[in-house]
């Protein structure tokens, strides 16, 4: 789902469960530009002197230098009133009682009124246009890639049986409804292990694994099709590629997408062993989890169409490397 659909879901929702569903989206959608967010509850636990109600902060979010801004999260109903100048006016008490300088207010609702904007100066504003651009841009920033099979020119060539996929459970029917279990609790182990082997020092490594369902677009799913016909003529497994060819028809395709945070990204040489070479394993301490460079092939077992796409950023850069 896009920004716009999520929108639509929280104002179809309750009223009484659309504020704590909007602040879910914004957490969601600041994980793109910041390196942390904490829910208030999770930053006050910390803090003793703090209560872990919610006084006007409702997120704190941290850049890439470790700076903290407090964010607080605003959803009204196009036909609801706007917001209050006492509603900023809390949430300016609490950066201050709390002495957190940087503010960003996230809003989506009806035009502000002239008083409750001059309250906002000194405010960070993310209103629906900017937050709907943040939000899609973490399935969009691949979508204009296409995808490019270079010729073996006699070298190696594999076929459809691959032993470091197997190794993981084999490719998967497009047409199973569930996962084996070996699939699943070797893919999670390998993905978790190697964002802990890229971890910061001194920082917490998360990983999040969440389902999601993206347009055929977002993976440029007309080019990739392509070349499963051309496998789907000239191979002994015409069922797999037949599903995996209605697949990517499909007006929404299912994936599972894995994120991580105070991890280091992937340079130049880590990419190329995690994306070009088989059987190579780069790690840069000797503490480092896996040493032969096969784990990424679980991801590939739990495709049920053999795809994976990737995306890097490394720290203090705005720069994605992505590909698949």
């Amino acid at each position: 789902m896009n920004f716009a659909d999520n929108i639509k879901q929280i104002k179809e929702s309750p009223a009484g469960k659309r504020g704590s569903l909007f602040e879910t989206l914004i957490k969601k959608t600041l994980t793109k530009e910041f390196k942390r967010i904490e829910t208030w509850p999770q930053y006050a636990e910390k803090h003793a002197r703090y209560t872990v109600h919610d006084l006007g902060i409702d997120l704190v979010a941290y850049d890439s230098e470790n700076i903290k801004y407090a964010v607080q999260c605003k959803y009204r109903s196009d036909d609801a009133p706007s917001l209050k100048k006492s509603d900023i006016d809390s949430f300016l008490s609490a950066c201050h009682t709390h002495k957190i300088e940087n503010k960003i207010l996230a809003y989506v609702g009806p035009k502000l009124k002239p008083n409750v904007r001059e309250s906002c100066r000194g405010i960070t504003m993310y209103k629906r246009n900017k937050l709907a651009r943040l939000y899609n841009k973490q399935c969009t920033n691949i979508s204009n890639m296409s995808w490019n099979f270079p010729p073996t020119s006699g070298g190696m060539e594999y076929a459809f049986n691959q032993a470091g996929i197997e190794m993981f459970g084999g490719r998967q029917n497009p047409q199973r409804q569930t996962l084996p279990k070996q699939v699943i609790e070797s893919t999670v182990r390998e993905l978790i292990q190697n964002s802990l082997d890229a971890k910061l020092p001194n920082s917490a490594c998360q990983v999040t694994i969440e389902h999601a369902r993206i347009d055929p677009d977002t993976i440029s799913a007309t080019d990739l099709n392509r070349h499963m016909r051309a496998c789907e003529a000239q191979n002994d497994h015409p069922e797999f590629f037949r599903d995996a060819h209605h697949t990517l028809k499909s007006a929404q395709i299912d994936v599972i997408q894995v994120t991580d945070s105070n991890t280091k990204g992937l340079d130049k040489e880590g990419w190329r062993a995690c994306v070009n070479v088989e059987g190579r394993s780069v790690k840069d301490t000797g503490t480092a989890g896996g040493s032969f460079g096969l784990g990424k092939n679980a991801s590939f077992a739990m495709s049920n169409i053999g795809v994976v796409c990737y995306a890097t950023r490394l720290p203090r850069t705005t720069k994605v490397r992505g590909g698949g």
